[in-house]
């Protein structure tokens, strides 16, 4: 039996695509690594492409991520020490194809973290730094800090931030979101103290207490 030219064409480009895919699938990796520093260390700044980004509060410092890539594009991660800051950061490199640096850090007491992330959400939770500043242009933000911050900036290009903090003090709030693409809810006490600046440029921003 004779199929006509399209049926026959369609048939082929449907194989290779799931052959493709077959292959894809097969050569995707996923490596973990893991460091751990002293308290030597008093501030982590974190520049990453693509991937989640978790900080939790702890007793050391501990930076896990699990690099995800195929043959044709790699992904990797770098971490240098530099006098007491340590700056973190995740990328990828080649031809088209997954790739992603998810990080998943232990964050001691009183140590400064700054992150900016271009796709992939970040959350902190049960963090007491001094200054806290993170942004992702494509990503939720979820931060749940612990006290004892003198500053904290949460921004995302698209996506909704969320700002937790002890409901015993009050804080000098700032919001900032686009008309008709969020709304600004505080729910904290307002005054002198601690700076909080949330903002979205499409999504909606709260501020409220634990």
């Amino acid at each position: 039996m004779k199929f006509p030219a399209k049926v026959v064409l369609a048939t082929t480009l449907a194989l290779l695509a799931t052959g493709c895919a077959a292959v894809n699938k097969v050569t995707e990796e996923v490596e973990h690594q893991s460091s751990e520093y002293g308290n030597e260390i008093k501030a982590v700044d974190l520049e990453n492409l693509i991937g989640t980004i978790k900080i939790t509060g702890g007793d050391r410092l501990v930076v896990k991520r699990a690099l995800t890539q195929q043959t044709t594009r790699r992904s990797h991660a770098a971490l240098t020490p530099d006098g007491d800051t340590l700056r973190l950061m995740g990328g990828c490199s080649g031809a088209a194809g997954e790739c992603d640096v998810d990080w998943d850090i232990t964050l001691p007491k009183d140590v400064k973290v700054k992150v900016a992330n271009k796709t992939g959400g970040i959350t902190l939770s049960g963090v007491s730094a001094p200054e806290i500043d993170v942004r992702t242009k494509l990503g939720e933000i979820t931060v749940a800090a612990t006290g004892g911050f003198d500053r904290l900036s949460a921004h995302s290009e698209g996506g909704e931030v969320t700002v937790t903090v002890p409901g015993d003090r009050a804080y000098q709030v700032t919001t900032k979101v686009r008309e008709r693409l969020g709304k600004a809810d505080v729910q904290v006490r307002q005054g002198p103290g601690p700076g909080i600046a949330a903002s979205s440029d499409r999504g909606g921003v709260t501020v409220r207490n634990a």
